[in-house]
């Protein structure tokens, strides 16, 4: 089936213009399959026609149709679908989520999770549900992961946005008109949304950016722009979302060089530790140790280290959530961070990025993304 929208002249039909509409005039749309199909269509033109309308086509002869319920509503809307606990939210209108997320070298961005309500019912009673973290993905989507909860079992599940438009690293616009003199898009803040019905689809699932939203902190942050002591022998990192309970039989730690010779070290899982934080929130740290405690060679570790984090498996009602973590740090080579001085650190370039949150040659012509040494971000045209 095709929709298109369409104005009528005394030549004949012809096409709307605007965001969503295909210059034949046939519309862009999502659907859900359940019992039924259930397609959601959004399109904007800045044109004004008095006499207007919508054409279904039907591209198979022969075969029985049926259409019912259909409302034509002048809104701002979301296309909502979920399974176990990660709900995925695809803004209609064009949007600038994906170029925010881009911003970000890991290409995703967190908001704060009270921008994000969702509701439900049990039973026929109504039910709410707590989000753990919401990010913006580069690929155009905004992700939720419930804490503690599964959408399995909950009726009438709906979503609200509330757009942080204080904030313009994460506030969200969309293309509200064409400018028919310059043919140039109109942007605008997207309104509040206000429970958006969500569609159950068994596709949904994808591994969190968790280095942005889970991992609350580690020690080896501390050394970021300061020097590790060689013989450190402990690395912890802590998350917001506690691990699953087998976590330790598919976790892989290994300390690797980061300054071209080839150097690995396997870490093992010492300690487990579940904590609260200052807000009343439960803590989940890990802690680690080398394998190897007795080799003194291992123990003394000048230079560039990145340590690797692999197969993170959190609890969650969905089976898909493992994911990956790379944490740099800078050895002294002494055996105190207070003889750092007598070391020379490895002095921090700054990192190129494409929009799409890909490492590229600091030459390379188009528009980058700089990491500067000092942490600050920037946009540049390098021609």
């Amino acid at each position: 089936m095709a929709i298109g929208i369409y104005h009528r002249t005394p030549d004949g039909l012809e096409p709307v213009n605007g965001p969503g509409i295909s210059p034949d005039g046939f519309l862009d749309f999502c659907y859900h399959i359940d019992y039924i199909n259930r397609y959601r269509v959004m399109f904007m033109s800045g044109s004004d026609y008095e006499d207007c309308c919508l054409r279904f086509s039907f591209l198979s002869p022969g075969v029985t149709y049926e259409i019912d319920n259909i409302a034509l509503l002048e809104s701002v809307s979301c296309d909502v679908s979920y399974n176990g606990d990660i709900a995925k939210i695809k803004f209609t209108p064009g949007n600038n989520l994906s170029e925010l997320a881009s911003l970000a070298p890991e290409g995703a961005i967190e908001i704060p999770s009270d921008c994000i309500s969702l509701e439900a019912e049990y039973d026929g009673e109504p039910y709410g549900l707590d989000v753990m973290t919401a990010e913006y993905h580069d690929d155009g989507y905004l992700y939720v992961w419930l804490d503690d909860d599964s959408f399995e079992g909950l009726e009438k599940i709906s979503f609200s946005f509330h757009n942080p438009v204080d904030d313009p690293s994460i506030a969200l616009k969309y293309i509200k008109d064409i400018d028919t003199a310059t043919n140039d898009a109109v942007w605008a803040l997207l309104p509040d949304l206000i429970q958006q019905r969500a569609f159950h689809n068994p596709e949904v699932y994808v591994t969190s950016h968790g280095k942005i939203s889970w991992l609350v902190t580690s020690n080896l942050f501390d050394y970021n722009h300061t020097d590790a002591p060689s013989d450190l022998d402990s690395i912890t990192m802590t998350f917001r979302s506690a691990l699953a309970p087998d976590f330790e039989e598919s976790i892989t730690a290994q300390l690797v060089s980061a300054d071209g010779w080839s150097y690995s070290e396997s870490w093992h899982v010492s300690d487990y530790i579940v904590d609260v934080d200052n807000d009343d929130h439960e803590t989940y740290t890990v802690v680690f140790r080398p394998d190897s405690l007795n080799n003194q060679d291992n123990k003394q570790l000048p230079g560039k280290y990145i340590f690797k984090l692999g197969d993170v498996r959190f609890w969650s009602a969905c089976q898909h959530i493992m994911t990956d973590y790379s944490v740099s740090v800078y050895f002294s080579g002494t055996n105190s961070i207070d003889k750092k001085a007598e070391a020379e650190p490895q002095k921090e370039l700054n990192r190129h990025y494409s929009p799409d949150g890909r490492m590229i040659p600091s030459d390379s012509p188009g528009m980058h993304i700089i990491r500067r040494a000092d942490g600050r971000m920037e946009k540049v045209l390098v021609k």
